[in-house]
């Protein structure tokens, strides 16, 4: 596997009895689409291809489910492990971030938590360079690109 410049995004996967080569691009799912619009080579990678794989579908109709996954079956037991002063930062912390503090993050698992965290602080690092494009996510225009085509 070799990236096709210094600073690539988009590798091109070769030999070991490969017929024909493969490419893997690097997403961020919080990239809008027209990302791919300047990363001239990938999008044009992208138009030539007969399959295209992505890392999941996002399916709307199974985002109810999803949200069963995220709940914390012990009802936030996890949250009385903290002690009070714990609670209190992490709370003040959620609200500021989210806008929702404990009553609500907290009848999720410790990890789905983590994962919205994660997510925001991302987004908030990223925001300047996120603005300049448009559209839906990366991940979700590639696909959505393969099915139209």
């Amino acid at each position: 596997m070799e990236p096709l410049s210094q600073e690539s995004l988009l590798w091109e996967v070769s030999g070991n009895g490969l017929k024909k080569n493969s490419y893997l691009l690097g997403t961020y799912h919080l990239m809008p689409g027209s990302f791919i619009d300047d990363l001239h080579l990938a999008s044009r990678m992208l138009k030539k291809s007969k399959t295209v794989v992505v890392e999941t579908l996002i399916d709307s109709n199974l985002l109810p489910s999803l949200a069963l996954y995220m709940a914390d079956p012990e009802g936030g037991a996890w949250v009385q492990k903290l002690s009070s002063g714990e609670q209190q930062l992490l709370d003040s912390s959620l609200k500021a971030l989210t806008g929702l503090g404990l009553e609500v993050f907290g009848s999720l698992k410790p990890a789905a938590v983590s994962n919205s965290l994660a997510l925001v602080l991302s987004k908030m690092a990223t925001d300047s360079l996120l603005s300049k494009f448009k559209g839906e996510p990366m991940d979700i225009y590639i696909a959505n690109q393969a099915l139209r085509k």
